[in-house]
């Protein structure tokens, strides 16, 4: 159910995209470069082996392309870092996952022209599993394994955006996402990121 809730949302998204771009005159202005972090919470899933919550810090370099008075399309790279704690066999384990991710998104705007507006984003990701290690603390033992599969889902976000000056501005907002789809290698073992909610702090660079 969560997951078409998820899909109707971007169907919606792209769809409102479309007409928006048909309906109005294109904006002849540049997007901004976006730089934000966002710090929350999640759920990590070890197929068959845990399911726990887990601490998220995660940042995004992104580019805004305006089509025009309330529509942009904001492509970037972010990377994510999940923590969290598990037990096996009475040990107390620590796991930490490192991801990168190419989210895609369409930001829909109340009013662009406005020094002070509220704006929702929904899109789609996919994101690489580059690494992940799990430390055994009592024992003083740690494993490291790297490239263990790919990962796709939907996102969205709602915040609002000041701006400053012509040149710079700010963001808040609230974002949440989840893992639809997983792709790994058999011999390895599969995460999926669930129920992820994260407040996040945003800059706007137009250069």
């Amino acid at each position: 159910m969560k997951h078409n809730f998820y899909f109707i949302l971007i169907f919606l998204s792209f769809n409102s995209t479309f007409l928006f771009s048909q309906d109005e005159t294109q904006v002849n202005q540049k997007g901004e470069w976006i730089f934000v972090n966002n710090i929350g919470f999640a759920t990590l899933e070890a197929e068959n082996t845990f399911k726990i919550n887990v601490t998220a810090f995660e940042g995004l370099i992104a580019k805004e392309l305006i089509l025009n008075n309330k529509v942009s399309l904001i492509i970037g790279i972010e990377h994510l870092r999940i923590k969290g704690d598990f037990n096996s066999a009475d040990n107390q384990l620590f796991i930490t996952n490192n991801y990168i991710a190419i989210p895609v998104t369409a930001r829909l705007f109340l009013s662009r022209e406005q020094k002070m507006t509220i704006f929702v984003d929904l899109g789609i990701y996919g994101s690489y599993l580059h690494k992940s290690r799990v430390e055994d603390i009592t024992n003083n033992v740690s494993n490291t394994e790297k490239d263990l599969g790919t990962n796709f889902g939907f996102q969205a976000n709602i915040g609002a955006r000041y701006k400053i000056s012509k040149k710079l501005s700010i963001s808040f907002g609230i974002k949440s996402k989840t893992d639809v789809l997983n792709s790994s290698k058999s011999s390895v073992q599969e995460f999926k990121v669930t129920d992820f909610y994260a407040f996040q702090f945003g800059l706007g660079l137009t250069l």
